[in-house]
């Protein structure tokens, strides 16, 4: 409920007043990235809610877990950020272990930013992440309230981070303290590999500045080249079937370097893609 209230006030924002120019062909975009996400919904986020929920009371009844000693609210309370934690150490094995990227790669290829991209997450990806969150859910035995607002919070987060929504540049500076706001989220998708390997957060920046993997735009910095420097628009059953495309990691973000390494000359810019960060002194 709280993801369509969310989903429904970005929309709007998206069309009143965007970041960017919208790419052609929309509607087709929307239509495919919103069809591969809708997929793994069905099949492994159907039951997402019910399954975190069910290894959350099995857990807390049974004293099982790093929190269960603690009262509920505040075992509720630290789920969230440590949740957040273990959402942030999943993506930045999706960009490290070869088998992983294979899936992620299918949200990366992704050449503008929306909130359709939200949605572009390989099925097989959703699940490992579920897997991956209730094995957390178990290891931290708190309340099941505690699922329940962090997933509230990682959704909403997921939308915002990948809207085309304009924010003063002041704003920006003050949420991206805390929050990953959609000009950092940016970075990460572009087509430089060094920035692919930065700003992992979903929610909270702050595991990105802990870990040293924080990337504010710089003042000097041009447009950004979205996505994985193939310049082809996949069909969904070509991305449904990427992962079983056998290139490793290194090959693949090798082509990707190759491909924008004649960009990367002192005072030559990248061409401009569908998505572009304004210049901002870095935080």
């Amino acid at each position: 409920m709280i993801s369509l209230v969310v989903l429904s006030l970005l929309s709007v924002w998206e069309a009143l007043a965007p970041d960017h120019r919208r790419p052609t062909g929309v509607l087709r975009r929307w239509t495919r990235n919103v069809a591969v996400g809708g997929i793994g919904i069905l099949f492994t986020h159907a039951i997402p809610g019910a399954t975190l929920l069910a290894a959350s009371a099995w857990g807390r009844s049974r004293g099982i877990g790093l929190l269960s000693g603690l009262p509920s609210p505040w075992a509720a309370v630290l789920m969230v950020p440590v949740l957040d934690l273990a959402v942030w150490a999943q993506h930045r094995a999706s960009h490290s272990w070869p088998w992983l990227w294979r899936l992620h790669r299918v949200h990366h290829g992704d050449r503008a930013l929306d909130l359709s991209t939200a949605f572009r997450f390989h099925p097989m990806e959703l699940g490992v992440s579920l897997v991956w969150k209730a094995f957390a859910v178990l290891l931290l035995g708190g309340p099941t309230i505690g699922v329940l607002v962090f997933e509230a919070l990682l959704q909403a987060g997921n939308l915002f981070e990948h809207a085309n929504i304009r924010l003063p540049a002041s704003v920006d500076q003050i949420l991206r303290w805390v929050l990953v706001t959609p000009r950092i989220h940016a970075i990460h998708h572009s087509v430089h590999v060094h920035d692919q390997r930065s700003n992992y957060g979903f929610f909270l920046s702050a595991w990105d500045r802990m870990f040293c993997t924080y990337r504010a735009p710089s003042a000097d910095e041009g447009p950004l080249a979205i996505g994985l420097g193939d310049n082809q628009e996949h069909s969904l059953l070509a991305m449904l079937l990427q992962p079983l495309d056998p290139q490793p990691l290194e090959r693949t973000r090798s082509l990707t370097d190759a491909r924008v390494s004649r960009f990367s000359s002192p005072g030559t810019s990248l061409p401009e893609g569908p998505r572009t960060v304004t210049a901002r002194a870095p935080l």
